[in-house]
């Protein structure tokens, strides 16, 4: 029989089979051939993919449901679970293991499908409530209609309004050397400034879904929550925010490096050696490769 190899990765920069979306369009995924010359940096600390339950599948910072949340489907990798909060249930996830946001970069990444907001109202994303001191309650919010990025009185507002019904890619990064506070949307920064001083919080658990110390909750489906406990880069940002899928088959055939966690199919082919690391030996005539789900960006 004849084989038919085929090395994905057998171009002179660094190559991966990735799958992309642009902004406020539903797609089917397409194969394509991206070549970058940094591999696609994916070392997060925490993630929570929200698949029926909050359990963080990489560090064991494992949330529990206040109040009942519920899980819908699809959630924004096309099919899967999101995160289902109602604010006049004051529903949220909290995670009791206490984690130091002090003297560090970080950053929190999350998609959000707002279904009700109100200018002048506070919707909680990602908290953390220590004291009401300056600088000492961590604050990843919607703030009236604008993603907001607070230490408390020492914080900053982006410029873009959010509507409801809508999936988006919300980010917040601080660069504790230059103490500079970032908000990104949908992979861009929509807001950034230096801040008065670094987090100062010491207590408290990590909250999705409520802004400070029972109150201000939020109507959203939030999906793959992650941390970083480092500044990510804005084209960290831009990738996570717009790259579905990175196969780079040098951790397994379907495993999927990319911020969605997009599990590969393949029929007919097994690993070879390629340009960089490992690639596909596409043996058949039928042999193909494809992920088994679809991204619902911008619906």
């Amino acid at each position: 029989m004849t084989s038919y190899f085929m090395d994905i990765l057998s171009v002179p920069v660094e190559d991966i089979v990735a799958y992309r979306f642009e902004k406020n369009v539903r797609v089917n995924i397409v194969l394509l051939f991206s070549f970058a010359e940094v591999p696609y940096s994916n070392g997060i600390n925490s993630f929570w993919p929200m698949e029926k339950n909050a359990v963080d599948i990489i560090s064991g910072l494992n949330g529990k449901g206040v109040n009942s949340p519920t899980y819908v489907t699809p959630g924004i990798t096309g099919s899967g679970y999101a995160l289902k909060l109602i604010r006049s249930s004051h529903q949220y996830v909290t995670i009791p293991a206490y984690t130091s946001f002090v003297n560090t970069s970080f950053t929190v990444e999350m998609w959000i499908y707002p279904t009700s907001l109100s200018n002048g109202n506070y919707y909680g994303l990602l908290t953390q409530y220590d004291t009401s001191a300056g600088d000492h309650s961590l604050q990843m919010m919607i703030r009236g209609l604008q993603l907001t990025f607070d230490f408390y009185a020492d914080g900053v507002t982006g410029t873009t309004s959010l509507t409801t019904y809508t999936w988006y890619h919300a980010a917040f990064v601080y660069d504790y050397p230059s103490k500079t506070q970032s908000v990104y949307l949908n992979g861009y920064q929509d807001a950034s400034r230096i801040s008065n001083q670094p987090y100062l919080g010491m207590a408290g658990p990590i909250n999705i879904g409520m802004y400070q110390n029972g109150c201000s909750y939020i109507f959203s489906y939030i999906d793959q929550v992650s941390l970083t406990m480092a500044a990510k880069s804005a084209d960290d940002i831009l990738n996570d925010a717009t790259l579905a899928s990175w196969h780079s088959f040098d951790s397994g055939i379907t495993y999927d490096s990319g911020p969605n966690k997009l599990q590969g199919k393949p029929v007919g082919v097994t690993l070879a050696p390629g340009k960089v690391n490992q690639g596909l030996n596409f043996s058949l005539s039928a042999s193909y490769y494809q992920p088994e789900q679809e991204i619902l960006y911008g619906q």
